[in-house]
């Protein structure tokens, strides 16, 4: 993946943050669900989204857009984002146990 388009830690939160919220969210209501320090780090994060396509700006505020690739490692479920990774982990488990209780 190019660095362009590599996210770092706080700007992915951002990300998730809108994508988990499904609505417009504004530059106040980022920096007070994230705990920032002052709105120019949720306007930073926000603005650094928009650049890269991932955000667009409208008259309500800030809203996800969802593109191919970006979320690939994630399932949302309603509101939560889950590693992909749990949810086979869980599974393979939960057949393991099965199988194992089966046998004996």
């Amino acid at each position: 993946m190019s660095d362009e388009f590599r996210l770092g830690e706080t700007t992915l939160r951002v990300y998730l943050l809108l994508v988990r919220e499904g609505r417009a969210m504004s530059i106040r209501e980022v920096q007070k669900a994230l705990g920032f320090s002052s709105p120019g780090q949720a306007y930073h994060h926000l603005e650094r989204l928009r650049l890269l396509g991932l955000v667009i700006r409208d008259s309500d505020g800030y809203r996800a857009v969802k593109k191919d690739g970006v979320l690939e490692g994630v399932l949302i479920v309603r509101t939560a984002i889950l590693p992909r990774a749990a949810f086979y982990l869980g599974f393979s488990s939960t057949l393991t146990v099965a199988y194992v209780k089966c046998a004996a």
